[in-house]
């Protein structure tokens, strides 16, 4: 009875084998690497609700724009207080303080010379400049001026500097 049925049972495995065979190669879809594409920001709508829904403006939730809104460019501009915050001539009675400028997001530096004024070129990397202004001097420490960060389009003062950056 056994002998009867294995040519049964060869044939259905054979049956398969063609069936399985026959079918068109599958690309397995996991194995290729896809970044998850960012879910899309819902829309809110401000003002009155008479407002039709076809508005092509939308809202500027973010607190920085995308890094392809940012200027190639900003000039920063420094004014240096005519003294030092304990009061004292920045160097010797008769001269003006020597500012060194490190931007510190982008490593830009600049340095003048005898001024109370002073301007550096950079090319941003987000919104907000983080700068380090120390008052050089070269047969003592340098006198800190002022340590803090700026928007882009924006006035501010840390220290004894007050700092203003505008597109080049």
């Amino acid at each position: 009875m056994i002998m009867t049925a294995m040519p049964r049972i060869l044939a259905l495995f054979a049956a398969a084998a063609i069936a399985v065979s026959a079918a068109p190669p599958v690309i397995a879809q996991d194995l290729i690497f896809r970044p998850e594409e960012p879910a899309p920001k819902p829309s809110t709508s401000q003002g009155s609700s008479n407002r039709s829904s076809s508005s092509s403006s939308s809202s500027q939730a973010d607190s920085q724009p995308p890094v392809s809104a940012l200027p190639s460019c900003v000039t920063a501009s420094f004014t240096v207080a005519d003294r030092a915050a304990d009061g004292d001539l920045w160097d010797q009675p008769g001269r003006l303080p020597d500012p060194r400028i490190t931007e510190t997001t982008t490593g830009t530096t600049g340095k003048c010379n005898n001024s109370f004024t002073c301007s550096m070129q950079i090319r941003p990397t987000g919104q907000t400049l983080r700068f380090s202004i120390v008052d050089y001097d070269p047969l003592n420490a340098d006198d800190p001026i002022g340590t803090g960060q700026c928007r882009i389009g924006s006035s501010c003062t840390f220290g004894q500097v007050s700092v203003r950056i505008d597109p080049c």
